[in-house]
């Protein structure tokens, strides 16, 4: 069985960034039936803690067709905080896609 793995550290794997190019979400859509597709959370790419993008971005990245996410959440400090980050992730971006969490260490 052959596996496609998307390692989802925040919501860009569905994002272009080059003109050209295509998303998780199209790829998902053209080989599903020949491809399990699976995310595994390893980290907050832009923890609020941390390496921030700012509360405005939301606005900035809904003009550009980025699915709604939260995007002021803090480093989770514990599995049972990262599996509810994972968790959220998922549901906002709505890829049908499993998704695992990775260990804290």
């Amino acid at each position: 069985m052959t596996f496609a793995v998307d390692l989802l550290g925040g919501i860009k794997a569905d994002q272009p960034y080059v003109r050209g190019t295509v998303g998780l979400r199209d790829i998902y859509q053209q080989y599903h039936e020949q491809v399990q597709f699976l995310s595994i959370y390893i980290r907050e790419a832009h923890p609020k803690d941390g390496w921030w993008f700012g509360g405005g971005i939301m606005g900035k990245m809904l003009k550009l067709g980025i699915p709604k996410t939260a995007t002021d959440i803090n480093d989770p400090k514990t599995i049972e905080e990262r599996r509810s980050v994972a968790g959220q992730c998922e549901e906002s971006l709505q890829y049908g896609i499993l998704t695992y969490v990775d260990e804290m260490d």
